[in-house]
């Protein structure tokens, strides 16, 4: 998603400080150019500017200062853009605000979610043939994914049949993203097969590119695996050697994601979406359970579960005598108010060679309904003694992917 370009500037901008003349140039440009110009060379070069910090999650911004600054910057260029309708056709119009909505959804803007996909679904109506908004729309969907929202599964479908339209009309060939987004979309479905095709011409496309390193060890295009799932007598085991676990769980359990990766980030997850439950509004939902484990000695491992601690910045945190080995510390978190407040336990456990991440994520009226299931897979959650690590001769995984807000969907056209 990251792309990088020059944005246009005017001679009085020229001495700013490097670090913020990109924020005080677009001040200029937004200040100078009469609302009713809009000249295409201006919005260009605006939209360029924002996809340079705020094209992935997290946004590459410097300090919380640099944040509030971009913040301030989108939400004033949409008012812009917003007020200057009659500058545009209507397909344009609305592809820019998705873009831009897009951003503002990696900030976490408010309502930014459902104004960037009114606006690219509008787009895709007007121009059913352009690309670049089903693009867009598809990793925005990839990239909010929830097991627990039925509405997400539809989505993923929506995008997989979207993408298969492209690739079917070669679009691909122009467009390698679209094999990337589909192979994601296709695992949350479950549908392996469609992600073993769309991955593997995306690696055959862009073989330098990190998501095609990823799918290169994910889909066994390398000779040594890590994983192997077996099942017997109404359970399925998990095993992960490379990262030195396994764990067994009814197979009521659907497997969603499950990646390996020992040679860009360190790390492995199992993400497994539990049966479904009602909630108190009388709607089906499913809650989740996950292990992540990454290697001791990376060096980025404090900023990775650093980003787990403060998914939950500023909700109630009670400690849990949870007895595990090598356990390190164990948590209980409820974000939010209401019956729908997301309630969430983490289990961090740590060993000299790794650290696990065990989670269970409910909602509040549900968490009780599937406690069990996560007390299941805590129990049988094992530590691997050294001997136990080596990889197995088999892969046999059932699907397998990098979804979530970690390795994303991409909107790029690369």
């Amino acid at each position: 998603m990251a792309r990088e370009s020059t944005i246009s500037m005017s001679c009085a901008c020229m001495t700013i400080a490097l670090r913020q003349s990109g924020l005080f140039l677009l001040s200029c440009m937004l200040t100078t150019v009469a609302s009713t110009e809009l000249k295409q060379e201006y919005v260009d070069s605006s939209l360029t500017y924002f996809e340079r910090y705020l094209s992935d999650w997290p946004p590459k911004v410097e300090d919380s200062l640099h944040e509030q600054q971009l913040q301030e910057k989108l939400t004033g260029f949409i008012q812009q853009i917003e007020e200057n309708e009659t500058a545009f056709n209507a397909f344009r119009f609305n592809y820019i605000l998705g873009q831009l909505y897009y951003f503002g959804f990696n900030l976490d803007l408010d309502s930014a979610w459902k104004k960037c996909e009114r606006h690219f679904l509008k787009a895709i109506d007007l121009e059913p043939d352009s690309v670049m908004p089903k693009l867009i729309l598809s990793a925005l969907y990839g990239n909010s994914f929830n097991p627990m929202d039925t509405s997400s599964f539809k989505r993923a479908y929506y995008s997989v049949n979207m993408l298969s339209e492209l690739r079917k009309d070669g679009k691909d060939v122009e467009y390698p993203t679209i094999n990337l987004n589909l192979c994601l979309a296709a695992l949350t479905l479950g549908i392996q097969s469609l992600c073993f095709d769309a991955g593997y011409e995306y690696w055959k496309q862009m073989p330098k590119d990190s998501s095609a390193e990823i799918f290169k060890g994910l889909f066994g295009f390398q000779k040594k695996g890590c994983s192997l799932l077996s099942a017997e007598k109404g359970r399925k085991e998990y095993f992960n050697g490379c990262f030195g676990f396994k764990v067994s769980y009814p197979d009521t359990l659907i497997l969603y994601l499950e990646s390996t990766d020992t040679s860009i980030e360190h790390m492995a997850k199992l993400n497994l979406a539990l049966p479904l439950v009602m909630n108190s509004e009388r709607a089906q939902i499913r809650n989740a359970v996950s292990v992540s484990a990454w290697d001791s000695n990376y060096n980025d491992l404090d900023a990775k579960v650093g980003g787990i601690i403060r998914r939950f910045a500023g909700a109630e945190m009670m400690p849990r005598n949870v007895q595990l080995q090598h356990l390190r510390s164990s948590y209980e978190y409820v974000l939010g108010k209401g019956s729908e407040a997301f309630h969430t336990v983490l289990t961090l456990l740590q060993t000299d060679k790794h650290l696990y991440a065990l989670m269970y994520v409910a909602t509040n009226s549900t968490f009780d309904k599937n406690l069990g299931y996560y007390q299941d897979f805590e129990k049988n959650f094992i530590i691997l003694a050294n001997k136990e690590t080596a990889s197995p001769s088999i892969v046999t995984p059932e699907k397998k992917t990098r979804h979530g807000r970690h390795k994303k969907a991409s909107p790029r056209n690369d």
